[in-house]
């Protein structure tokens, strides 16, 4: 059974796991449309046009992109409703059984920006391009 996990903190939501073998399988929203915590603006134009770019990436524990902090790879990414969602795997035992038993509810896939645009001289919010 896969139950939606939600947070606001920047990183990745995720639904909770499916077994397979030696690893386990993760979906969730990697990108959402809006201002993020650190005012980054996502509009759904460009969130649209980038989806695929972040399919067959490294998911890692926290956004220091290390080969240490790889614990997985997303599978597939496309653009829905609300911003990016993808699917991937987890194959470190240890972020497995963390994911598991929750308390690992969001993960990273290192997603970068070509370019920030200050949308407004008068704001603090700037747009990913």
């Amino acid at each position: 059974m896969n139950e939606a996990i939600t947070s606001s903190s920047g990183m990745v939501s995720m639904a909770l796991p499916v077994m397979k073998q030696d690893r386990i399988k993760v979906s969730g929203i990697a990108v959402k449309t809006g201002v993020s915590k650190n005012g980054i603006k996502y509009t759904p134009e460009n969130l649209q046009a980038t989806a695929h770019e972040l399919a067959n990436k490294p998911i890692l524990k926290d956004h220091k992109a290390s080969v240490d902090n790889t614990i997985g790879r997303t599978t597939s990414a496309k653009f829905k409703d609300e911003g990016i969602e993808f699917e991937g795997w987890i194959k470190d035992a240890s972020a497995m059984e963390k994911v598991m038993d929750g308390r690992i509810t969001e993960v990273s896939i290192g997603a970068m920006v070509d370019r920030l645009v200050k949308e407004d001289a008068n704001e603090d919010v700037i747009v990913a391009e």
